[in-house]
């Protein structure tokens, strides 16, 4: 679908710039943008886009870091194993939260994050049943290693555009390998998206399957 020059911008802002949008790198946001419009010199725009973003910019570190080596961890199946950690301390939210349960699964990379007041072995594992075991089963897990105080009211649509980027290890979308299709974000409703959506629940299954079947390796 062709994008009027007019909302250039603010589909850049809404993609990028927003809650849902993440503020991720150049390759995610073209990836994202690619999927729903095209225009004239839009990798151009989308890379200028990136570059000049303030928070991003404030956000980068040193350009040379020194990079651990990486470990292969074999996985067949979604949520066979999935990566732990606990993010923190932040600042005390209104809810009194100050850490965050950070979950990954292996295989398609679908990531959860779960504000929480403690570190307690208790609480963890609350979550654990509670936000995953109860939704995906029992996983093998391997253990990981700023200022708002509303941090936690964010992290669900960082979730939602995390889920929906493609993730830089296995060039291939969490939503789409764990349900065989793309998750709707804000800027489809702001701007208009085609749906692929099945008319009917007995047309869905087949178009799952489907989309699983075939999805690119």
């Amino acid at each position: 679908m062709l994008l009027p020059k007019s909302r250039i911008q603010e589909f850049l802002k809404e993609t990028h710039d927003s809650a849902s949008g993440g503020h991720f790198g150049v390759m995610k946001t073209l990836s994202k943008t690619r999927e729903r419009f095209y225009w004239d010199r839009l990798r151009a725009d989308v890379e200028k886009w990136c570059r000049e973003c303030h928070a991003c910019g404030a956000q980068k570190g040193p350009k040379t870091r020194t990079k651990g080596r990486l470990q292969r961890y074999n996985v067949g199946t979604p949520f066979e194993r999935m990566a732990l950690d606990i993010l923190g301390p932040f600042p005390v939210t209104t809810k009194g939260n100050r850490y965050a349960l950070v979950l990954m699964d292996y295989f398609t990379k679908w990531p959860e994050a779960i504000p929480i007041q403690d570190q307690e072995t208790l609480t963890v594992a609350e979550e654990l049943v509670r936000s995953w075991i109860s939704c995906y089963g029992v996983s093998d897990i391997a253990f990981g290693s700023r200022n708002q105080i509303d941090w936690d009211t964010h992290l669900p649509l960082f979730l939602l555009a995390y889920r929906s980027k493609e993730h830089e290890v296995t060039r291939l979308i969490p939503a789409e390998m764990l349900f065989g299709r793309t998750l709707r974000l804000p800027c489809d409703i702001l701007f208009g998206r085609p749906s692929e959506t099945p008319s009917s629940p007995n047309e869905y299954i087949p178009t799952w399957q489907y989309s699983n079947y075939y999805l690119p390796l």
